[in-house]
């Protein structure tokens, strides 16, 4: 996640969701996925809920991925298609949305 938010300042684009992206990152941990901070939350969440040997937590990771989708990623996506198109295109052809 750290990785992630170095290279989108190195771009100048904004690390922060809902705001207007200045470039598209394809570098670094985005190379890899589309989503590296979003991913970073998830390895987070599934990290602690095996350290507290909550299973059952397990069990709302995929819940917690679909949230975060439908809340934060979706709109993101169209926010960079509708600015970048083409090149924007190109980029989620080649690298996918988790890994």
């Amino acid at each position: 996640m750290i990785w992630a938010a170095g290279t989108m300042m190195r771009a100048r684009t904004s690390v922060m969701p809902g705001r207007i992206p200045a470039a598209i990152v394809t570098t670094g941990p985005f190379a890899f996925s589309r989503n590296p901070i979003y991913l970073g939350d998830l390895a987070i969440f599934a990290s602690l809920m095996l350290a507290l040997e909550t299973v059952a937590g397990l069990v709302l990771l995929p819940v917690f991925a679909l949230t975060l989708k439908h809340l934060f990623i979706r709109s993101e996506e169209q926010r960079l298609a509708a600015r970048f198109g083409a090149d924007y295109a190109r980029y989620c052809g080649a690298v996918r949305r988790w890994l």
